[in-house]
């Protein structure tokens, strides 16, 4: 027999992996219960309903999270092995510190870059989905997990971009 918090754990395990996989059954049982048990509280359907859809666009976001870090995991990677690089540096390695900075720069500058190049072939299905009526439309978009904006606006992707370009040439001069 389970005890009260692995009881609790199983509860709120099945909850949030319901909850990832889009099913909302569990949750609306739940305030179901709340609203039969709860002498007070009251929610309508109405009220679940912006309930249900709070914790889509948080599903939404979840999963979105998941993806860009699936994209930047090669620099994730990258800047865990520089940081070891530099801790076994000598203390006054200037070069050396000098050239690894570099390459955490350069790397740090090019994860905001990664993401918004996936943001903006996202919106490039979605513009391909526009002969689908408004609904499949809007259907087909969150299904896919597409989003409508990008992340960065046109100038800071241009500075990002030429900071990345002046960052590579001085690479190979150092």
């Amino acid at each position: 027999m389970l005890g009260s918090e692995e009881t609790l754990q199983s509860v709120l395990s099945q909850v949030f992996f319901e909850f990832m996989d889009g099913d909302f059954e569990v949750i609306r049982n739940m305030i179901n219960t709340m609203n039969n048990t709860a002498g007070g509280v009251r929610l309508g359907d109405d009220a679940i309903g912006v309930i249900e859809d709070m914790f889509l666009r948080l599903r939404f976001v979840l999963h979105g999270c998941k993806k860009y870090m699936t994209l930047v995991h090669d620099q994730v990677q990258q800047l865990s092995e520089i940081h070891h690089s530099m801790r076994s540096l000598a203390y006054l390695d200037v070069l050396g510190r000098f050239r690894l900075t570099l390459k955490l720069s350069k790397v740090m500058l090019t994860i905001p870059m990664i993401i918004q190049d996936e943001m903006k072939r996202e919106i490039a299905v979605a513009a391909a989905l526009e002969g689908a009526t408004e609904q499949e439309d809007t259907g087909a978009k969150k299904n896919a997990g597409i989003v409508e904006n990008v992340f960065l606006n046109d100038r800071v992707e241009t500075v990002l971009k030429k900071v990345v370009s002046a960052i590579e040439t001085g690479e190979r001069w150092v």
